[in-house]
């Protein structure tokens, strides 16, 4: 990733890929998705559900190393460009666990998927910076 993410203030993604995004969430019900945003650049193309290997799963997530680097190969020629995630507490903001857990990423975007612990009710997206997440204004392409 190179710091151009970082300046920008849009996120574009593909229609396709946000309604991956809301079915996982939809799926986790009471519990958090997770997942991995694909891309080139500031386009994200794709997004891939990943198994959430959270001691707690109701609330905070983790993606395993050997779940990424699959996702990354199966998708392959598009790069991991963010991850994703969801909040079955109805939150957009970035949690404690959150912030301390996607800092060691800088330069990737994150979403995250707000449920009312069935359905997706709102959605943000981030670039995440060493010590902050910034919020994003997200354009979706329908192809």
């Amino acid at each position: 990733m190179t710091a151009r993410l970082l300046e920008r203030d849009t996120v574009v993604a593909k229609a396709p890929a946000l309604d991956r995004m809301m079915a996982a969430a939809s799926a986790a019900a009471q519990s958090e998705c997770c997942g991995v945003l694909l891309g080139r650049d500031s386009l994200v193309e794709a997004a891939a559900e990943l198994p959430n290997e959270a001691a707690d799963p109701r609330s905070t997530f983790a993606i395993g190393a050997a779940a990424l680097a699959e996702a990354a190969r199966a998708h392959r020629p598009l790069d991991v460009i963010g991850f994703f995630h969801s909040h079955p507490n109805g939150s957009l903001r970035p949690s404690r666990a959150d912030l301390d857990h996607a800092t060691g990423w800088p330069g990737y975007f994150h979403a995250i998927v707000a449920t009312d612990g069935a359905a997706p009710i709102g959605l943000a997206f981030f670039s995440v910076a060493e010590a902050s997440w910034n919020p994003l204004h997200l354009e979706v392409r329908n192809a």
